[in-house]
């Protein structure tokens, strides 16, 4: 819509200049003929006869000076309106931590009992839930700053939504580790990786952590992807195991990964790796 106001305003605009031109040489009512063929005088300058130049030339110079000046105010006001204009439209695709605005959402899932999504608003530190249909969201974890702490995210990416608990598991990837958040609670509890934010390549610490998933019985899979790892949690435990990748070592053959972003398990609990720098999905059978 702003695009096409800018354009009608512009026709305007040139509208207008020609109507100037034409008044100050004062041609309203004259038109031209050549060769058997009449044109309009204001839709063919062209057109314009040796007699009517001459007209033009012997008007006074004040008149041609006032349409000038009128010219110039006129462009200067469509730039202005161009530039009013062109920051209404980028402002609608900018940066925002209202609750009908995101900043670089990363993530997004969707309840399938409710039709509840769930958004990474992830430079906001924070998660949105949208209802059906709704255009503003409500934040339901994080939105209280960059921190460390247990009521603040760092840099969400990865969502899990564990309908058993009615909680966000996130991959608190800034923060190095992974967090529950019960849908209501004014704080987090740690899953794995550091309460306060650090890295390591241990059984019990992550490195920008971006997913996190689970099986049936509760096991937790994480895409360790500044470690270039996928640990391995078992329920109830901090302490993973190196299912794929090696811990700090990048590669690119069958037994190496490279900044892992995301993963998914099949029926079978085979995982499907998506190794990102490696461009390529890696398949590992059943743990």
């Amino acid at each position: 819509m702003p695009v096409l106001i800018l354009g009608i305003v512009q026709i305007v605009l040139i509208v207008l200049i020609i109507i100037l031109e034409i008044t100050s040489l004062g041609l309203s009512t004259y038109s031209a003929t050549g060769a058997g063929i009449w044109c309009s005088i204001a839709f063919i300058p062209a057109a314009i006869s040796t007699v009517l130049l001459v007209k033009y030339w012997a008007r006074s110079r004040v008149r041609a000076s006032r349409v000038l000046i009128a010219q110039i105010i006129l462009l200067v006001f469509t730039f202005i309106l161009i530039g009013i204009i062109g920051s209404y439209v980028s402002s609608n695709s900018s940066c925002g931590n209202l609750t009908n605005q995101l900043c670089y959402p990363y993530n997004v899932i969707r309840d399938s009992s409710t039709g509840n999504i769930y958004v990474a608003d992830t430079v906001n530190q924070r998660v949105v839930r949208y209802l059906p249909g709704a255009s503003s969201g409500t934040v339901v974890a994080g939105g209280n700053g960059q921190g460390f702490n247990n009521y603040q995210l760092n840099y969400p990416i990865g969502l899990y939504y564990d309908s058993s608990t009615n909680s966000l598991v996130i991959a608190n990837a800034g923060a190095n580790n992974i967090v529950r958040w019960v849908i209501g609670a004014s704080n987090w509890t740690l899953l794995a990786g550091s309460q306060n934010g650090t890295i390591g390549a241990t059984s019990t610490l992550l490195y920008y952590p971006v997913c996190a998933t689970f099986d049936l019985y509760g096991n937790m899979y994480v895409a360790d992807t500044y470690n270039h790892r996928i640990q391995f949690f078992a329920s109830g435990s901090q302490t993973g195991t190196t299912i794929a990748g090696v811990a700090g070592t990048q590669g690119s053959n069958s037994t190496l990964l490279k900044f892992p972003y995301t993963l998914i398990l099949d029926s079978n609990l085979n995982m499907y790796v998506a190794d990102s720098a490696n461009q390529r999905i890696q398949k590992f059978l059943r743990y």
